[in-house]
Order: structure tokens, then sequence, then C-alpha cells
């Protein structure tokens, strides 16, 4: 017994002695393997920015006039934005802002690409309450100014509840109540996009209701907007099942609600954009699209430029048959507070479903209900953001966003936003001398006003995309990018699976019907996973 202790002491000393040398060996060998890839690297930082600096000097056009959309606004726009100095990419400063011009290539105006190499990312713009154009000048009050309401409710299929949750508490209580709202005023109109929730709202609907939303449908007071199964992430997902998502969503509102078959897309709070999501939007019939979520210092060089409307184009087409009109909202958000116009504590004044559901937000101090004792006083306020909003268009039509994330889920909301938005309106529309219109609207009725008004064919092409995020100073929303990687892989092996099976079954000629509807569920399991909040 004594002999085998010893011979078992003396076999552990060993063996710490040799995890030691080989513990030692290891460091030794990462270190040297990083000093190797630090010199690598290092190598190929000089050989990326004289690659860069030879791109740079071949795509630019140095007699090239600035992009600038046809004038029909005040020559100078007022704004502290500071260019980046450092930069030798060809720009002028127009108004404070770097305008690129024109670089050829696949005939974009505008290549994103290029326009960051200009940009001063060092900028203190961004965040949730400071304006971007503190000195913005209105659009003169001799130009009509059209202006559509559009209420919208963005309900994340799972976020900080889950999809089921989310719906029977909340959901189908906004979806009753933008329904009975709308079919007891016929001047109200309201737009809606996630078909996951919708589907399980109308599946519980008596024919009466769902004849009641075909009507309100027929008639351009209910629209779908993008018609996917939710709203994707265009940075983590797979092209295929960005397909899949949209096809599950168009394609029950095909078999049932065919009149709400969506005209135009709507991405408010994917983190960032890809322009593959604005190719498969063509594809699938969609006309026009309106997007959100771009870096601050894009979002401001292309509103302080006149660029908020572009023809978007993807980077391999140089005959522009994949452009697709695009609309970017200027401000950082899209509820009430920033929608309205550049300055956040005027538009606070106007969110209205606070005066009955605080539940995020502490009511502005000068939050009031429109009476006919202010109804003046708070018209005009507003209007001068409104107008303000439109000196950053091309063209004289404005949207506003009135709504949130899931915005309307208390019954008596509705009713304290439409009145007291009703006030303003009847106000702004029978004075004359305002040269404005205002009316609750869809996001069809703003492109539609948009072709009315102005060429399209006129605006400026953009390609590229739009990422990394960043609403403020270096607040980048990457981390997401590699998060959670189990799911991830998850994501990619139903894929895979999913793939496979669809050409197996596509053999079967249908016979074997208990497949296909496992098929659905699978389908529709992924298409929810694509979720913004979700991959």
């Amino acid at each position: 017994q004594h002999y085998f202790i010893q011979s078992n002491l003396r076999m552990r000393c060993k063996l710490k002695k040799s995890l030691f040398i080989g513990l030692v060996l290891t460091l030794m060998f990462c270190t040297l393997l990083l000093l190797h890839h630090e010199k690598e690297y290092r190598i190929s930082r000089g050989v990326t920015a004289d690659m860069r600096s030879e791109v740079l000097q071949t795509y630019t056009v140095p007699n090239e006039s600035s992009l600038i959309a046809p004038d029909m606004r005040p020559e100078v726009l007022q704004t502290d934005f500071v260019p980046n100095e450092s930069s030798e990419t060809a720009a002028d400063e127009i108004g404070g802002c770097s305008a690129v011009k024109s670089i050829e290539h696949n005939g974009a105006q505008i290549q994103v690409s290029m326009l960051v190499e200009t940009l001063n990312f060092k900028s203190d713009h961004g965040g949730r309450d400071k304006s971007s154009f503190p000195n913005l000048e209105p659009l003169p009050s001799t130009e009509h100014l059209k202006v559509y309401l559009v209420p919208h409710s963005h309900c994340d299929p799972g976020w900080l509840e889950t999809y089921m949750e989310y719906y029977e508490r909340t959901v189908r209580g906004i979806l009753t109540n933008l329904y009975s709202f709308a079919i007891a005023h016929t001047d109200f109109k309201y737009i809606y996009a996630e078909v996951s929730f919708f589907s399980l709202w109308w599946d519980e609907q008596t024919e009466t209701v769902k004849e009641g939303m075909r009507l309100l449908a027929k008639q351009g007071r209910f629209e779908f907007v993008q018609g996917g199964w939710v709203q994707p992430d265009e940075s983590s997902t797979h092209y295929f099942a960005l397909i899949n998502q949209m096809m599950d969503g168009h394609d029950w509102l095909k078999h049932n609600f065919p009149e709400a078959l969506p005209k135009s897309g709507w991405a408010i709070d994917p983190f960032g954009l890809s322009p593959m999501m604005g190719y498969i939007n063509k594809l699938f019939g969609l006309k026009a699209m309106h997007i959100q979520r771009v870096h601050y210092a894009v979002k401001n060089h292309l509103a302080a430029t006149r660029n908020l409307d572009f023809h978007w184009r993807q980077a391999w087409d140089d005959a522009g048959t994949t452009d697709i009109l695009t609309h970017l909202a200027p401000f950082f958000g899209y509820n009430s507070k920033y929608t309205c116009g550049p300055d956040p504590d005027v538009c606070s004044q106007y969110d209205f479903r606070i005066l009955k559901n605080p539940r995020w937000f502490k009511p502005h101090r000068l939050l009031a209900r429109t009476t006919p004792s202010n109804v003046k006083e708070r018209s005009l306020k507003i209007l001068d953001q409104w107008r303000k909003k439109a000196a950053l268009h091309t063209t004289n039509t404005v949207f506003i966003e009135v709504g949130d994330d899931f915005m309307y889920e208390h019954k008596g909301v509705l009713p304290e936003v439409y009145q007291n938005y009703k006030g303003i309106i009847d106000y702004i529309n029978s004075d004359a001398s305002l040269n404005t219109s205002v009316d609750w609207g869809t996001l069809s009725d703003y492109f539609d006003s948009v072709r009315r008004q102005f060429d399209t064919s006129r605006l400026p092409v953009l390609s590229g995309d739009f990422f990394t995020y960043a609403d403020r100073e270096a607040d980048y929303w990457s981390g997401y990018y590699t998060a959670r990687p189990f799911y991830k892989n998850l994501d990619r092996v139903l894929e895979s699976a999913l793939r496979r099976t669809e050409i197996l079954l596509s053999f079967d000629r249908g016979t074997a019907r208990a497949g296909q509807d496992k098929m659905a569920q699978a389908r529709r399991a992924l298409s929810l996973f694509q979720h913004h909040d979700g991959i």
C-alpha cells in the first residue's frame, strides 16, 4: 500500500511539471503567433489604405457639380454639422455639410461606401433629445404643404415578452381598437405591417368583421405595408430566410385578405439596412419603401443635401432594373416625439397618447389637449415643425408617423389622439393663409403624392448598404451580429433542413399532405425567428 501511495505521488508531480511546461510552451507559441499576425495586419492595413486612396482617386470626379435635389428649397441650409476636414475626397461644403460629388459607378450618384469617407464621425450629433438641425429654416409659407398623419403600431413578435404573450396581452386589443375606430370614423386611416400577428387576430374574427376589414382596404383606409411574416433583421439573416418570411406573409394575404396586398415596404426598426431587402421587396411587387434606422451621420448628410427620397440600386446593377423608390426618415425615431419635426422638445408636446397611457414616457410639461382657446397657438407651433421637416424633402409632401411600439393597446388612447389632432387638422385646413392641407393617410398616399408633385426619375440613385447602425456618438449596434451563436447556428441548420425537405417533397406531387403541413409549421417557425429582435 505504501509503495502504491509513493508511486501515485511521483506520478502526480511529473504530471504537474509536464502541464506547467506545456502551458509555458503554449503561451510562447501564442505570443509568437500574435506578433506574426500583428505584423501581417499592419502590412494589410497599409495595403488597404493605399487601395482605398486609389479607389477614391479613381471614382472621384473633380469637376462634377455637387449632388443637390432640384432647386425647390432655400439655397443655404443652416446646420452646425461638421464635415471631416481631413478627407481628400471630392466634396463641397454646402451650408456646413459635406456634399459628395457624383461618383461614376453603376450609374449611382450616391455611393454610401464613398460617402462615409467624407463624414466626420466624431460629431456630437445624434441621440434621443437632440435636434440635428437646430437652425433649420422652414419651408416658405408661399409654397403649399401637404401633410399626411399616418397612424401605426409597431408590434414586435417577441421582444420583452414572447410572441404569444404579446398577442394575448397587447396586440389583439390593438388590432380590435384600430378596426373598431376606423369603422366608426370615415376620415381615419391606418397602416399595419406584421402578418404573423394579424393572422392570429383574423382567425378569431367573425365574417362581419372580415368584410369590414375588406371594405376598409378597398376604400384605402387600411393598408398593409411590407407584408412579411415579421419585420426582419437585415444583417444576421440569410437571404433564403428573408425570402421565406416574405413568402409566408404575402402568401397568407393572397389567400385570406387579397384586398390588402402591400404596395410599399416598411422597415422602421431593423438595426441597419441591407440593399438585399430592397431587391427582395421589388421582386415581391412592392413599388416603394420607407426606412428608418441609418447611422446618424449618414442620415444627417442625406437630409441636409435634401436626398431623403432616392432610388436604391443594387451594386451589381448597371441598367437600373433593380431601382426601388425609397424614403429615409430624417430624425431619430418613429414615434411622435421624433416624427413631427427636428425638435423633439416640441414634438413631445403632441404625444397625446400619454394623456391616457403614460406607460414609458413622462408627459411633457407643455403637453395639453387641443381646445378652442389654444388651438391656434398649438396648430401654428406644430405647423412650424412640419414645414421645417418639409425643408429637408425634395417635394412639398411629408408624412408624420403617429404611433410607437404597441401603441393603441388601451381603448382610450386612439380617441384621445384622434380628437386632439382633429382640432389641429380642422384649424389648419380652414385657414387658407396657412397654405397647408392636412389629412389622415397611409404610406401609399405619401408616395402617390410624391409622384404627382415630382418626376421621380429625376431623383438621385443611391447604391450601398446602411451598416453599421449608430444612433449617437460611437454607439454602434453590432454586438448582436455574433451574440447567441447557438441560436444563429440553429437558424442555419433549420434553413438547410427545410430546403432539403422542400426539394424532396417536390417529387411527391402533393400526395403527402401531412408532410406539407409540417413544412408550413417549420417555415413559419423560421420566419418568426428572423424578426429583428429575434435572430
